[in-house]
C-alpha cells in the first residue's frame, strides 16, 4: 500500500454527516450529501459514468481494503477514523476516484454536458428495451 501523505485528501473528514445521515435511516438526505461532497471533493458524481464504466471500476475495488489501496496513489484516502474500514459510501467514492484518474469525465464543461446527455439516453434506452 502506498506510504501515507500529509497532502492526501481524508474522505472521513467530509463524511462525517454522510454516516450519520444513512445511520438514521435518511436516505435522500445521504444521497444528497454524498453528491455534495463528491461535487465539493471530485467535481464530478455518480450521473457522470455510463453504466458499463461504473459496474467494471465497481468490480475494481470490491472492498475497502481493495478501495484504500487503489486510491491512495491518487491523493485519496478512504480510511475510516475508527479504521474499521471504509468511510461511508467508500465503494462509490472509489468508483469515482477511479474515473478521474482515468479520463472518463471530460473537464471542459460542454463535453459534460454532451456527456450527460448521452447517458441520459442510454438510460433511456435501457428501460424501454430492458435486455432479458
Amino acid at each position: 500500500m502506498p506510504e501515507y501523505s500529509l497532502k492526501m485528501i481524508r474522505l472521513c473528514e467530509y463524511t462525517e454527516k454522510l454516516g450519520r445521515l444513512n445511520n438514521s435511516g435518511l436516505y435522500d438526505e445521504a444521497y444528497a450529501e454524498f453528491t455534495s461532497v463528491c461535487m465539493k471533493l471530485l467535481g464530478i458524481y455518480l450521473h457522470d459514468l455510463f453504466y458499463e464504466d461504473y459496474e467494471r471500476l465497481g468490480e475494481m475495488v470490491p472492498n475497502p481494503t481493495a478501495a484504500i489501496r487503489m486510491c491512495r496513489p491518487y491523493g485519496y484516502d478512504l480510511s475510516a477514523y475508527d479504521t474499521t474500514g471504509g468511510v461511508p459510501g467508500w465503494q462509490a467514492f472509489a468508483i469515482l476516484i477511479l474515473a478521474k484518474a482515468e479520463g472518463l469525465v471530460p473537464t471542459i464543461a460542454t463535453l459534460r454536458r454532451e456527456r450527460r446527455v448521452a447517458i441520459h439516453a442510454q438510460q433511456l434506452v435501457r428501460v424501454r428495451h430492458p435486455q432479458s
